[in-house]
C-alpha cells in the first residue's frame, strides 16, 4: 500500500512521467482486493489527468463494487468521480453528470477536513461547474464554482483557480451580473504567476477580455501571452473581440472562425456565429449573413437537443437510483411494511421525476419555438434586404448610363470648341456666332491655353466671352486687322476695344 500511496502523491504533484514508470512496475497479480481497487483508482486518475480516455469500465466497476461492499465511502466517492471524468473525456456528458452527482451525494457523508477528500471534492465541484455550463445551467454552474473556489482556498492550491474563476465570470456574464464578471476576472491577475502552464492560455485570455476597451495596451499584452501558451477556442474568441474593438474586422472574422472550429460549447458557438453574421451584414454580404445566422440556429438546436437527451438520461438514472434504494432497504428488512414504504417512495420519486421532466421538456419546446420565430424573422429581413439591393443596383445602372451620356456630350462639346477655335485662327469670322458658340470656343481655349486664360481671369475677373477671346487673340500676337476680321469688325474698333481693357501684365 505504501508504494501505491507514493504514486498517489506523485499524481498530486503532476509528475506523470514518474507515475507512468511506477505503475508499470506494480505486479497486479500479487495485489489484495483493496490494493487492486486502489491501483485501479490511481490508473484512472492518471488517465484523466493526462486527458486520455481509457475504456476500462469493467475494472472500475469492480473497484466501485468492492468499496460498496466494504462501505468505504471516501474511496467510493472518489471512484464515482473518476468514472464520471472518464465519461466526460469520452464526450458523454449525461453519464458524466450522473456519476459525478452520485459522488457528490456520497461526499456529504465524508469528512472534508481530510486533505485528500477535500482535494477530490474541489475537483468534483470544478467538473460539475463545467458540465452544467455545457448544459446551459449557469446558475447551478456558478454555485459549483463557488464551492470549488472555497475548497481550493482551504487547500492553498493556486494552480487551477483561474479556470474556476473564468467559468464563474462566464456564468455571471450570461446571467447579466456585469459587476461580478469584472470582480472574478480581476481575481485572476495575482494568481497568474502560480497558474499551471496547461491553464495559462485560458487565464491570460479571460484577463485580456476584461481589459478590451478599458486598456487596449494591456489587453494586447495579455492576449499575446494567451496565444503563446494556448491556441484554442477561448484565446481565438478573445482575439476576435480585440480586433473587432480596434475596427480590424477582417482579422476579427478570421479569429472567430478559428474559435468555432475548436469550440465544444454550442452556446459560445452560437454567440460567435452571430458576431460573424453581424460583420457580413455591415458589409452588405447577405449570402454569408444568412449562412452564419443559419449556423447560429444549428448550434442552438444542438444545445437544446443535448439538454433534451440529458433530461431523459436523468430520468433513467433516477429510476435506477430508486431501484438501488429498494434493494438496500430489502436487505435491511423483509417486513411487508418496509416493502410497502419502498413502493410508495418509488411511486413518489417516479411521479416527481415525470413532473420535472415534463416541465423541462415544455421549456425546451418553448425555446425552440422562439428560436424558430427568430429565424423566420431573419429570413424575412433577408428577403427585404435583397429587394432593396436590387433597387439600388437599378439606380446605379441608371447613373452609369447618365455618366456615359454626359461623357459623350462633353467629348462632342470639346470637338466643337476646337473646330470653332481653328475656324477663327484660320481667318474665319464670328459674325454668325451665337452665345453658345462663344462659350464652347472659350471652354476649349481655357483648356488649350489654360495658363493664359487663368491670367486673364486673374487680371480682369469675370468678363464676357467675346472680350476674353479678344484678349487671348491679342496675347497670341494676332494683329488688329486679323482680330477685326475674326470678330467681324474693323481694326479701329478692335483697337478701341482693347484700349478700354488694361493690357496684360508682362
Amino acid at each position: 500500500m505504501s508504494e501505491l500511496s507514493s504514486i498517489d502523491n506523485m499524481l498530486d504533484s503532476l509528475d506523470y512521467a514518474s507515475v507512468s514508470k511506477a505503475l508499470v512496475k506494480i505486479e497486479t497479480e500479487k495485489l489484495s482486493g483493496e490494493q487492486k481497487a486502489y491501483y485501479q483508482l490511481l490508473k484512472t486518475r492518471y488517465a484523466f489527468g493526462k486527458n486520455s480516455f481509457i475504456d476500462d469500465s469493467l475494472s472500475l466497476n469492480a473497484c466501485i463494487d468492492y468499496y460498496k461492499t466494504k462501505n468505504m465511502k471516501d474511496e467510493l466517492a472518489r471512484a464515482y468521480f473518476y468514472k464520471g471524468e472518464m465519461y466526460r473525456l469520452a464526450g458523454d456528458m449525461a453519464k458524466a453528470l450522473f456519476y459525478e452527482k452520485e459522488s457528490e451525494l456520497i461526499f456529504k457523508d465524508c469528512d472534508l477536513n481530510k486533505r485528500r477528500n477535500l482535494d477530490i471534492y474541489q475537483q468534483l465541484c470544478e467538473a460539475l461547474a463545467y458540465i452544467n455550463i455545457i448544459f446551459d445551467e449557469d446558475k447551478l454552474s456558478l454555485h459549483y464554482c463557488k464551492l470549488s473556489l472555497q475548497s481550493a482556498q482551504k487547500l492553498g492550491d493556486k494552480r487551477y483557480q483561474v479556470f474556476t474563476l473564468g467559468m464563474a465570470s462566464s456564468c455571471c456574464s450570461t446571467l447579466g451580473m456585469e459587476d461580478s464578471v469584472g470582480y472574478y476576472r480581476l481575481l485572476c491577475i495575482p494568481l497568474l504567476p502560480y497558474t499551471h502552464n496547461s491553464c495559462k492560455g485560458y487565464a491570460y485570455s479571460i484577463v485580456a477580455d476584461y481589459f478590451i476597451n478599458k486598456d487596449n495596451k494591456k489587453a494586447k499584452d495579455y492576449l499575446d501571452s494567451a496565444l503563446y501558451y494556448s491556441k484554442d477556442a477561448v484565446s481565438y474568441r478573445v482575439a476576435g473581440y480585440y480586433n473587432n474593438a480596434l475596427g480590424n474586422n477582417a482579422k476579427a472574422e478570421e479569429m472567430w472562425k478559428k474559435s468555432i472550429d475548436c469550440d465544444p460549447n454550442y452556446l459560445t458557438q452560437a454567440e460567435t456565429c452571430k458576431k460573424i453574421a453581424a460583420l457580413y451584414y455591415k458589409r452588405g454580404d447577405l449570402k454569408n449573413y444568412a449562412l452564419y445566422m443559419s449556423k447560429m440556429s444549428e448550434a442552438k438546436d444542438s444545445l437544446y437537443a443535448r439538454k433534451k437527451k440529458y433530461n431523459m438520461s436523468e430520468l433513467q438514472s433516477n429510476i435506477n437510483s430508486s431501484l438501488s434504494m429498494k434493494d438496500l432497504l430489502d436487505t435491511i428488512t423483509s417486513a411487508s411494511m418496509g416493502i410497502l414504504i419502498i413502493i410508495l417512495l418509488c411511486i413518489m420519486v417516479f411521479s416527481l421525476i415525470l413532473h420535472r421532466t415534463r416541465k423541462r421538456l415544455i421549456a425546451v419546446h418553448n425555446r425552440l419555438k422562439t428560436e424558430k420565430q427568430s429565424l423566420e424573422q431573419a429570413k424575412t429581413q433577408i428577403k427585404s434586404l435583397k429587394k432593396e439591393s436590387a433597387k439600388k443596383s437599378d439606380k446605379i445602372e441608371k447613373l452609369n448610363n447618365d455618366i456615359m451620356v454626359a461623357s459623350q456630350s462633353s467629348e462632342a462639346n470639346a470637338r466643337c470648341g476646337k473646330e470653332l477655335y481653328l475656324h477663327i485662327k484660320n481667318g474665319g469670322t464670328t459674325v454668325t456666332w451665337t452665345k453658345q458658340d462663344y462659350e464652347l470656343c472659350m471652354a476649349y481655349c481655357k483648356i488649350e491655353f489654360a495658363e493664359t486664360m487663368a491670367e486673364i481671369e486673374h487680371c480682369y475677373g469675370k468678363i464676357a466671352p467675346r472680350k476674353q477671346l479678344i484678349m487671348l487673340l491679342q496675347h497670341l500676337n494676332y494683329d488688329y486687322a486679323a482680330i477685326g476680321r475674326v470678330l467681324g469688325i474693323n481694326s479701329d474698333s478692335v483697337r478701341k476695344n482693347i484700349a478700354r481693357i488694361t493690357p496684360l501684365t508682362k
